[in-house]
Formats: structure tokens, C-alpha cells, sequence
């Protein structure tokens, strides 16, 4: 099973299928859809605006999902963005969709490769505290993201959120564990090994906790809703 997203699967479509091989196409439009099922893609992620960070589409989980199932009605269409707990599988369920594709979720796992604070952070933020900008642009420029807000985030909305001479431009604020360093406004995860601040990253707001076990929530595997 392969899966595409910010990019063309075409090329590499009949590859794939040579090989008995599955192909999977974020997108986030109807138009997406289309482009991607005439080229041979055999199922479709439609991404929300609402997903943890880099962002491929412009509209909500919601209304996107119908627009998609719609438009390709003979291709399986699972949706991402947003979707938290066993409420949000069962609504996209409802709207047409084969399955859902849940990812800042499982950063509330201890399987999770993340520093143990920046999962704290995550799993604490309430509904309003996330940005959709391009402001961590560094490794990947003009790409828009969700990100929970920050100081570096306050420090560039006090000042009018300038497009450059952003505060603190070109500041290193942590390091990897091997010394490598990491900028304000670099695309970098806080994962174990960095030490110092790091941005903070993906959206997520669930009211679950990490489960003891070490796996994941029971409010999403056996969420009664």
C-alpha cells in the first residue's frame, strides 16, 4: 500500500499496480478527486482544512468528505482532519466516507516519538489555540500548517505578522541530540533527543488520556458515541 499526498501519484501508479500494490491520494478539493481517480488511484484520503500540520486543503472535514464521496462515487474515500474520537469516525461514516484517517490523535500515545511536554501541551490545548498559517517555513516554504500557538507565534502577532524581518529571525532555539541546530520558524518536530525550545507543532483536542498501557485511547477504539 502506497500513499501519496502534496504531489502527483501518477507516475508511479501503474508501478504499484504491477506489483499488486494499493495506491492511496490525499486531496482536497471534488476537482482533486477527480484528477486523481482518472489517473488510476484506487483510494482517496480527503484531508480538512482542520488537520494537525501541513495543510493540503482549504475546506472543513465536513462539508469536503460529501463533496468528494459525490463526486467519485465508485472509489472508497477515507477522511482526515480533526477527527478525534469515535464521534468524529461516526460522522464521517455517516457523510459517505469508507473510513477515517485519525493522525495528531496518536500523538497522545507513549508509542509516540515526541518529547513527553510537547504531548502534554497537545493533549491540553483547548479548541482555539491553534494556528493555520505559513509561518514555520523553514524546510518548506509558502506550505501552510496547524500548529498549537507559542511565543514565537505571540511574539509575530504582536508585531503585525510580517511576511520578513520576523522576530527573532534566524534565532537557534533547540538542538538535536547529535548538535545539529534548530531555528525559529524551521518545520521541525519535538521529538526526544532535542534539547532547548521547540515550536509547538500539531493540532489535536481530545478529552483523552494517555492510557497507562502504552496504547492508544480507549475513547477512540471503544469510544461509546
Amino acid at each position: 500500500m502506497f500513499s501519496f499526498s502534496f504531489g502527483d501519484a501518477e507516475p508511479y501508479i501503474e508501478q504499484i499496480h504491477s506489483h499488486d500494490g494499493t495506491v492511496l491520494q490525499t486531496v482536497g478539493s471534488a476537482e482533486e478527486a477527480r484528477d486523481a481517480v482518472e489517473a488510476g488511484v484506487d483510494i482517496l484520503v480527503a484531508q480538512g482544512w482542520e488537520v494537525g500540520g501541513h495543510v493540503q486543503s482549504k475546506v472543513a472535514t465536513l462539508p469536503l468528505v460529501p463533496r468528494i464521496v459525490d463526486a467519485v462515487p465508485d472509489t472508497p474515500v477515507i477522511a482526515a482532519g480533526g477527527i478525534a474520537d469515535g464521534r468524529g469516525i461516526a460522522a464521517v461514516l455517516t457523510l459517505g466516507a469508507a473510513g477515517a484517517w485519525p493522525g495528531t490523535r496518536f500523538l497522545a500515545t507513549e508509542e509516540a516519538h515526541i518529547h513527553r511536554p510537547y504531548r502534554q501541551q497537545v493533549l491540553g490545548a483547548d479548541e482555539t489555540e491553534t494556528i493555520y498559517s505559513a509561518l514555520f517555513d523553514k524546510g518548506w516554504p509558502d506550505m501552510s500548517h496547524r500548529v498549537l500557538e507559542n511565543t514565537t507565534v505571540a511574539d509575530w502577532k504582536a508585531v503585525g505578522q510580517p511576511e520578513s524581518e520576523r522576530p527573532g529571525e534566524g534565532e537557534v532555539v533547540a538542538e538535536t541530540d547529535d548538535g545539529k541546530p534548530i531555528h525559529r520558524y524551521e518545520d521541525s518536530l519535538a521529538v526526544p533527543g532535542i534539547d532547548g525550545a521547540w515550536k509547538n507543532c500539531h493540532f489535536c483536542r481530545t478529552e483523552c488520556r494517555i492510557n497507562p498501557e502504552g496504547t492508544t485511547s480507549r475513547c477512540t477504539c471503544g469510544d461509546p458515541h
